[in-house]
């Protein structure tokens, strides 16, 4: 878990390895927050920091799955096992697409966070 002290460790965060699994959390311990305040942004931070992609994986690898039942129901393709092979290989790329598209939005959204609150928080101190 890491724990951000100042204004200029915010940036850290946005440096560290992509999460495995989710649940890893940020701490700020920054003076000058209020309890409510700290605890808000600590929950926004470590929802975008332990961003690992599994949930937009699994959406990516429902829609194919959806797309290619229609798909076979309506007669566009028949089931083979040339089909089942492409089903796999389908799934499989569906669903890292999904995560790396969730990986890489988590990112994204943790940075303008991380820009967001330093803007907020040198507002009131001026730069150090």
């Amino acid at each position: 878990m890491p724990v951000v002290t100042s204004i200029q460790q915010l940036d850290l965060i946005t440096r560290a390895p992509i999460p495995i699994s989710p649940g890893r959390a940020v701490q700020l311990e920054i003076p000058g927050m209020s309890e409510t305040e700290r605890l808000e942004w600590q929950r926004r931070l470590t929802r975008y920091y332990s961003s690992c992609g599994c949930k937009s994986g699994a959406v990516s690898l429902t829609l194919f799955l959806v797309a290619w039942i229609l798909a076979s129901w309506s007669g566009v393709m028949s089931l083979s096992a040339r089909s089942g092979g492409v089903l796999l290989a389908g799934l499989l790329l569906a669903s890292l697409f999904g995560k790396a598209v969730g990986i890489i939005s988590g990112r994204m959204a943790l940075r303008r966070s991380v820009r967001r609150l330093r803007k907020e928080l040198l507002g009131r101190v001026g730069p150090t």
